[in-house]
């Protein structure tokens, strides 16, 4: 029997279970007991994936299913000073007039809204619907993991209204597919004598490989290797070590280098390191607050790279590709094809280059990742890559979005903004397991998720709640 409990009432159930990424055992066993005590039909795979089925009501019962699909975990953030534990603790909600934040934590409604949304729907007895197909996802935020591996053999329905967007009136009918890719050089080190730099970049402006790529920050990583590699058209340079960047699909805010010189050409590394450095300050669009440092120890003896090869690892991170590679034909301002050089790392015999690449068009995606492949083989290194999920393409002619435009136009007097972003949503991996998939990504208006400071509007997400309920009795 439903108990026709709200949104938010099945939003703060959820906020008391810890459901951070590889933590969603407890959430998805909640959703299979929400199930469960309907009378529905339920399964929940090796992943955690959760599928919920329930029957149309009457007046719909010649319509093709829908599909609601949303992702289980979340991402878990705190400040400095907070003793928040994400594997037993639940999120404190806060109300603030019109806006839901947390105690010193992420909020989680990306994306337990979704989830929200999908119980409430299943829980209500007045709602007019379809067949609904509820798709609750897992460890989406740290690679999709739930949809890319989930198997859709009990689903019927080829349209799907997936609840991971953060703008309310923006429909997002398009994404990028992406990949992770590795460069590795391999080296032998010697002992080497001489002057010990470090040099340290800073306080670059960073951001999202997927939605920030097109705002023209540099990033640390490149700034360190075209400074290095210019370093070594001067003098010999022997790498210690060489870091920067925390992830893939994050622009690297910060880099690290520690290099040997022959003591009478230390000076003249100095100099040229603040004169590159300065030069690319300069022409910076965002980065004007970049900062660098060097520290000096003299006459020291560490394990380095040659010199040979030294140059050859700056030349290699100076001369990659990196940032935007082409933009959208049909959508003005949307970043088609993309490559981040997110993290450098050194191991004992072996320097990583680490790439993010992203393209809304699966064949250039799949020509970004040769591409890369033959640079690697320019520079005599190895080359992998993995976590390949595909783009979700536009498409021309769609059902849905057409059913969504008109009852958002009509409920609201004006038109939403359907548009594609340069990100992945879970909508691509649906994609390629749906044959002819007809898909529309909207949500209610959230701020700042991923962080401590993350909200939702209470407001919005009450109107979306009734645009949804609007579209599955006009579908």
């Amino acid at each position: 029997m439903a108990n026709n409990k709200s949104v938010m009432d099945y939003f703060y159930e959820i906020c008391k279970i810890p459901r951070g990424s590889g933590n969603t055992d407890t959430i998805a066993e909640y959703c299979v007991n929400v199930a469960k005590e309907l009378g529905l039909y339920v399964r929940k795979d090796e992943f955690n994936n959760v599928i919920i089925k329930k029957a149309a009501t009457d007046d719909k019962k010649d319509s093709d299913p829908i599909i609601i699909q949303g992702h289980l975990d979340m991402v878990c953030a705190k400040t400095e000073n907070s003793d928040f534990d994400f594997l037993k603790d639940g999120i404190k909600c806060i109300k603030d007039g019109d806006f839901v934040h947390a105690e010193n934590t992420t909020l989680g409604a990306d994306n337990g809204i979704a989830v929200a949304y999908a119980l409430s729907l299943i829980d209500s007895d007045t709602i007019s619907h379809p067949p609904l197909e509820i798709i609750l996802t897992s460890d989406e935020e740290v690679g999709l993991i739930g949809a890319n591996n989930i198997d859709v053999f009990d689903i019927d329905g080829k349209r799907l209204i997936n609840i991971d967007s953060e703008d309310e009136g923006i429909f997002t009918v398009s994404c990028a597919g992406g990949a992770r890719a590795d460069i590795k050089i391999n080296f032998e080190k010697e002992n080497c004598c001489g002057n010990l730099l470090r040099v340290s970049l800073s306080d670059l402006e960073g951001g999202h490989s997927g939605v920030e790529i097109h705002k023209g920050g540099k990033n640390a990583n490149k700034v360190m290797g075209e400074i290095l590699s210019g370093v070594c058209e001067a003098v010999d340079v022997n790498i210690v070590s060489l870091s920067g960047g925390d992830k893939d699909n994050a622009i690297a805010a910060s880099a690290k280098a520690e290099i040997l010189l022959k003591p009478q050409d230390t000076k003249k590394a100095e100099d040229k390191i603040l004169s590159l450095f300065n030069e690319i300050k300069k022409e910076a669009l965002i980065d004007k607050n970049m900062h660098i440092a060097i520290e000096k120890s003299e006459e020291v003896t560490k394990a380095a790279i040659g010199a040979k090869l030294s140059k050859n690892i700056f030349d290699a991170v100076k001369n990659v590709k990196n940032g935007v590679l082409a933009m959208d034909e049909n959508t003005k301002g949307l970043v088609k094809t993309s490559l981040n050089l997110g993290v450098v790392t050194t191991y004992e015999n072996t320097i990583e280059l680490t790439f993010s690449l992203r393209s809304n068009d699966n064949g250039e995606l799949d020509a970004l990742i040769g591409e890369l492949k033959s640079f690697s083989q320019k520079y005599g290194a190895d080359f992998e890559y993995g976590a390949r999920y595909p783009a979700w393409e536009y498409v021309k002619n769609s059902y849905l979005r057409d059913v969504m435009v008109k009852t958002y136009s009509e409920k609201y007097e004006k038109e939403p903004l359907v548009t594609a972003i340069h990100a992945g949503l879970e909508c691509g991996a649906f994609a390629g397991k749906i044959k002819d998939l007809d898909a529309v990504s909207i949500g209610p208006q959230m701020y700042d998720v991923h962080t401590v400071r993350e909200r939702v509007s209470l407001s919005s997400v009450e109107r979306v709640w009734e645009f949804l309920k609007a579209v599955l009795k006009n579908i």
